[in-house]
């Protein structure tokens, strides 16, 4: 609560990105190249529409926008859907969701943005990082909080930005008239949303380091090879994370202690209101979450989350149990597999007819198969092969 729009996105973003936000009507594609899409599902009950409603306006999330105003192709509104995602969150024995907007329609009329979206790090980017036996890892981490829907967008998004359910009576400013709602926030389901928020968060990180004169050759980017000075910072959508090397005796030191880099980041968010995620903040730990995986600066090992390992560990097991299978269960394990890999690539290399049988379903969701000998083979060795998925930066060349 108090959270949704609080940072002004047109006053945060400089250059196109913040064209994009101020003029959106430059960037959307040609009049003849509109194709109008039905709309996504709304994943709410009609018993509960008033109240789910009531909550997104009442939150600041969303408001009520005339029907006829929306945006329009062959006549018929382009609007969107709405559903949520599990956080694995519980509060008062409620499951907690995260909200998605579904805007494929919209989406098909827009182009995509470039923005900062070649600066995404990757986490695979940290496999050349080397610890010298001298030397042991710091890591601090800042994390926003619900980073989309922070971000406020001006009144010439409404009519682009819709979904695709009347709102009741009592939620419509004028009773004779068909509302529905509009976001006034940046969607978490919109094409250029990611863009936005990446060059956002990176404008917001290098005016701190500016005022401490590091040098934004020490961002650690997905078009840059790794910097090899003591001191790298990534930016990841919502997360910024701060790696330092330093010696044994200083990290014992320093551990748990707000890096100074940090601090400064910390006042600029409070300059732009921007809210952090206390739970997620990591002052220099010798052992902390970065971008999904596990960075233990003292073994020098960075290895998946093992909430994670777990649970595809599960999944492969029901595979390997079971004599068909549909589309979306080999999805979800060689999904997982493929994240537990990429902390040791050649062992992709296991999967060979295990995506063969996956292309082999053509994306009919319904389908259900026998499951190939020769793909429990390779389930069975990816599950075998697992134990060695981890960086080993004090390895040595």
């Amino acid at each position: 609560k108090g959270l949704a729009g609080i940072v002004r996105g047109e006053e945060s973003c400089t250059g196109g990105v913040r064209d994009f936000l101020i003029n959106p009507a430059k960037y959307l594609k040609p009049v003849r190249e509109w194709v109008y899409m039905p709309p996504p599902r709304i994943f709410v009950d009609e018993d509960d529409w008033p109240e789910v409603a009531a909550g997104l306006i009442d939150r600041g999330i969303c408001e009520p926008f005339p029907l006829k105003d929306v945006i329009r192709v062959d006549g018929k509104p382009m609007v969107g859907g709405l559903f949520g995602v599990p956080k694995n969150e519980n509060v008062d024995g409620v499951d907690v969701l995260r909200l998605i907007m579904d805007l494929r329609p919209v989406n098909s009329m827009f182009q995509s943005i470039v923005g900062d979206m070649s600066t995404l790090p990757m986490l695979s980017q940290l496999q050349p990082l080397e610890l010298y036996p001298n030397e042991t890892l710091l890591i601090s981490s800042e994390d926003i909080k619900a980073m989309f829907y922070v971000v406020s967008l001006g009144s010439v998004w409404r009519p682009l930005l819709c979904f695709g359910r009347v709102l009741p009576p009592e939620l419509s400013p004028d009773p004779h008239e068909e509302y529905v709602l509009s976001s006034l926030v940046l969607p978490m389901g919109f094409i250029n949303s990611v863009a936005v928020a990446q060059a956002l968060h990176r404008g917001i990180v290098h005016a701190a380091m500016d005022k401490h004169k590091v040098s934004r050759s020490f961002e650690i980017r997905r078009d840059q090879p790794l910097p090899q000075e003591s001191l790298g910072y990534r930016i990841y959508l919502d997360n910024f994370d701060l790696l330092r090397r330093t010696n044994p005796e200083a990290a014992s030191l320093l551990d748990g202690t707000l890096d100074p880099l940090a601090g400064a980041l910390r006042e600029e968010y409070s300059r732009h209101k921007v809210p952090r995620n206390l739970k997620k903040s990591a002052e220099s730990q010798l052992v902390a979450e970065v971008q999904g995986a596990v960075v233990d600066g003292v073994q020098g090992i960075i290895y998946p989350k093992l909430e994670k390992v777990g649970r595809y560990f599960k999944a492969a097991y029901h595979l390997l149990k079971s004599e068909r299978c549909d589309l979306k269960r080999m999805q979800v394990t060689l999904g997982g597999f493929n994240y537990l890999f990429s902390f040791r690539r050649p062992l992709m290399s296991i999967f060979n007819e295990s995506w063969t049988f996956t292309a082999s379903f053509e994306v009919n969701m319904r389908l259900w198969q026998p499951i190939p000998n020769e793909v429990k083979e390779e389930l069975f060795a990816a599950l075998s092969l697992s134990l060695l998925a981890f960086m080993d930066i004090r390895m040595p060349y």
